[in-house]
């Protein structure tokens, strides 16, 4: 049900920015032309839901991001890389152990990706990206017998988003991105008497604010 939520939200999100900027808002009209070729940093927030992953991992995000952008015309171009505090968690009944609760959790979560985006006005850049994703993934038991495994993992994430100038310097950042950090085991003895595999999928909603320095 998460997910379907993060879905429903992310088309609407994303096409409110052409909107207001199609109507013209007079309220922002001394906001001179944004430069976005250079760097910046920026912090941002919130939410995730599982897709595909055995566990139902969900939670809420919070970190911060520093990125380099190169503007030829209306094309943007440029790398970004992101990364904090992720509160996933999710839980099922283990193989052949359904009284042992399994409980999957991921406190961090981290990317570096690359972005291709246009200006349809000067202040909105609309944009694609996609890179490498990293993140920790912990299962722990409410068994003392077995003791749960962690492991720091390596994936990939795509998505796209949406930047809207909306005074000099700063920009309003919402952006889709789905994280894929493969399967997880937790092998025989460690959180069960069997294996337990952890499909890692995520889809993640974030805002957040960029500072430009132009």
């Amino acid at each position: 049900m998460r997910t379907r939520l993060l879905l429903a939200l992310v088309v609407p999100v994303l096409s409110a920015p052409l909107a207001a900027n199609a109507a013209d808002l007079s309220a922002f009209a001394e906001v001179p032309t944004p430069i976005w070729g250079g760097a910046y940093v920026g912090a941002y927030g919130g939410i995730s839901g599982a897709n595909g992953g055995n566990f139902g991992l969900q939670g809420e995000l919070a970190g911060g991001t520093v990125g380099y952008n190169w503007q030829n015309g209306a094309v943007v171009f440029g790398i970004e890389g992101d990364g904090g505090w992720a509160g996933m968690y999710g839980g099922i009944g283990c193989p052949l152990a359904p009284a042992i609760a399994c409980v999957a959790d991921d406190d961090w979560l981290a990317s570096v990706r690359g972005r291709l985006g246009w200006t349809p006005t000067p202040s909105l850049l609309v944009y694609a990206t996609v890179g490498g994703a990293f993140g920790n993934v912990r299962i722990t038991t409410n068994d003392a017998a077995f003791p749960g495994f962690s492991e720091d993992r390596v994936g990939w994430t795509a998505g796209a988003g949406f930047e809207w100038m909306f005074l000099p310097y700063w920009g309003f950042k919402t952006e889709y991105l789905h994280y894929d950090l493969g399967t997880f085991v937790c092998g025989v003895g460690a959180c069960a008497p069997s294996a337990v595999n952890l499909r890692y999928q995520v889809d993640t909603l974030k805002f957040g604010f960029n500072y430009h320095f132009y």
